[in-house]
């Protein structure tokens, strides 16, 4: 009956969703405007349109996070020291085309098998965020990151339509309300395992570097070819207003 999906796989539903994956598209700055668009605004009302056109009801927007590029074997530091890594991505189009750009050597690879990949220099790299990667105890091949913050993901908890339909205005009022019960923990609790994350990486040894403006402007301009290759898939609506959210 229901299902928490994350942004890129919905985007093979939905074009609406792969708003949310472009290459710096959001950032930590702007994140209370992007929750406040999301929860309140029209934002949110869209994508939940575009999931009822998938025969789908939206029930929250929760936390994934900001992925960062780590690597097993080259320090990460600007833009320069990513080209020619062999990277693990999804099959995500815009996760392999944002490596592309960066002179990076995409490799769709199953998150199950990655840890082993890593080890093993089958890839050299991986983008994701520092708490999904400390809980896979990938903290235990990785010896580099950077804060890159390229890529932004959420889960969407979704519920069949044709039962959300079914349920009584009662039912309904209950799981929207324990949704939003569940969403606010769910962020709060976010921060708090990010954090916890980011002291593991650096009790493991891992060298974390934090780009300067001049670095991160320069990964933006990389993957801005990305962002409008697939913006122009995206509905202009959608686009537009997740924009209007880092003002």
């Amino acid at each position: 009956d229901l299902s928490s999906s994350s942004t890129p796989n919905l985007a093979s539903f939905s074009k609406a969703y792969m708003a949310i994956d472009l290459p710096y598209v959001t950032s930590p700055v702007h994140q209370q405007a992007l929750y406040k668009a999301l929860d309140e605004g029209k934002l949110g009302e869209a994508l939940r349109e575009a999931s009822r056109k998938i025969g789908l009801e939206t029930l929250m927007f929760s936390e994934f996070g900001y992925r960062n590029f780590v690597a097993a074997s080259k320090p990460l530091t600007d833009a320069k020291s990513l080209m020619n890594l062999k990277v693990r991505t999804t099959d995500s189009p815009v996760e392999v085309a944002v490596a592309t750009e960066l002179g990076m050597n995409p490799a769709p690879i199953a998150w199950g098998e990655t840890y082993t990949a890593l080890q093993q220099g089958t890839v050299d790299a991986e983008g994701n965020t520092f708490s999904l990667l400390n809980d896979a105890k990938h903290t235990e091949v990785l010896k580099y990151a950077v804060n890159s913050e390229h890529n932004y993901s959420m889960h969407v908890l979704l519920m069949n339509k044709k039962k959300w339909d079914s349920l009584t205005p009662e039912q309904r009022k209950i799981l929207r309300e324990a949704a939003k019960e569940a969403n606010d923990w769910q962020r709060k609790e976010s921060v708090v395992l990010e954090e916890k994350a980011w002291q593991a990486f650096r009790d493991r040894g891992i060298k974390i570097h934090m780009l300067t403006d001049a670095e991160r402007a320069e990964l933006k301009a990389k993957t801005r070819p990305a962002y409008e290759k697939f913006a122009k898939e995206v509905p202009a609506d959608i686009l537009q207003l997740l924009e209007e959210t880092q003002k």
